[in-house]
């Protein structure tokens, strides 16, 4: 996410769009090629399996929340690029990829955050961030002051995703967490899939 629009950018001006095409192509080769030589340390699971309906209920709450705290996600990853350019701002991937550097240092330096204070505490203080950063990225009259705003948006949203997602499986059994996941990510599948023709 943080290296994707520069590499992209300099893959494009040297070798033109059939080089990202490859790279895109070839890429999750190589993850499948690591993956598939992987040995599987997780047991099955044992016990009885909840029900479909039983775990959308546990799950829905914070998979809304995570959705909907995700719009800005999806806003700086469909608009940061044309914002920039529309306001003749360069390089046109910096917003977007100060958002991912910084998603990634927060989660590696804060991730057990949820675990220590409770996971819907800290996705409430950390979305109150990610509105200040899209405000400033919003308001900004300046390539560093927009980069900035995305930044301040990306700490805010590293921690809502793990943060909701403690709350979605909390409650639930060892195995029916697998299930829980899958549907707690569902509604940001969704909120992928509308968010940014909404926005548009």
């Amino acid at each position: 996410m943080a290296l994707g629009g520069p590499l992209g950018f300099i893959l494009y001006t040297s070798f033109g769009f059939v080089a990202i095409a490859l790279m895109t192509a070839l890429l999750p080769l190589f993850v499948f090629a690591y993956v598939s030589r992987t040995p599987t340390a997780v047991l099955p699971g044992h016990g009885q399996h909840a029900s479909f309906n039983a775990i959308l209920r546990a799950v829905w709450l914070p998979g809304l929340g995570a959705a909907l705290a995700s719009m800005g996600y999806w806003a700086i990853l469909a608009f940061s690029s044309l914002f920039f350019a529309d306001m003749h701002w360069q390089p046109v991937w910096i917003a977007f990829t100060a958002f991912g550097a910084v998603l990634i240092a927060a989660r590696t330096i804060a991730g057990h955050l949820p675990d220590r204070f409770g996971g819907a505490r800290v996705a409430c203080l950390f979305v109150i961030v990610q509105v200040a950063g899209l405000l400033i990225l919003w308001l900004a009259k300046t390539t560093l002051l927009a980069s900035l705003g995305a930044a301040l948006s990306g700490v805010g949203y590293s921690l809502v995703y793990p943060g909701l997602g403690v709350e979605a499986v909390r409650t639930i059994a060892p195995n029916n967490r697998g299930m829980a996941m899958g549907l707690y990510t569902a509604f940001l599948d969704v909120a992928m899939a509308l968010g940014s023709p909404f926005l548009g």
